[in-house]
């Protein structure tokens, strides 16, 4: 018998390197890691080394967003310049109905990307 197969300690048989259970009786191998998955032999195992779930925040500083204050700012520059620009525009002139629109709908989707969540963990 090679030294790599090894043999079952209930029943005696040959087993291969990558079995985790003996073919023959289903017993657990000896050399079976502590982490073999959800299920092993029908108790649910618990894994040792969880990996934490992501966090995602509008609130806090991400990688590529601001932090909260630099996002009130930038809205209220944007709603500024919205309603400066837009009221000149209110005043006359043959782009009345199309420059009004086109600013808000450009700002709503400026704010929108300011303001959406980032992986923070």
């Amino acid at each position: 018998m090679d030294e790599h197969l090894g043999a079952c300690e209930r029943c005696g048989a040959t087993l291969s390197p990558g079995l985790v259970l003996c073919g023959a009786c289903a017993t657990p191998r000896d050399t079976v890691p502590m982490w073999a998955g959800p299920l092993m032999m029908g108790r649910p195992q618990v894994d040792p080394n969880p990996v934490p779930p992501p966090v995602y925040s509008r609130w806090e500083a991400g990688p590529t967003t601001f932090g909260p204050r630099t996002k009130f700012a930038i809205t209220v520059v944007v709603v500024f310049l919205v309603l400066s620009i837009g009221g000149i525009f209110l005043l006359g002139g043959p782009m009345v109905f199309v420059w009004p629109p086109v600013m808000i709908v450009g700002a709503w989707r400026f704010l929108r990307d300011v303001w959406r969540s980032d992986r923070v963990k």
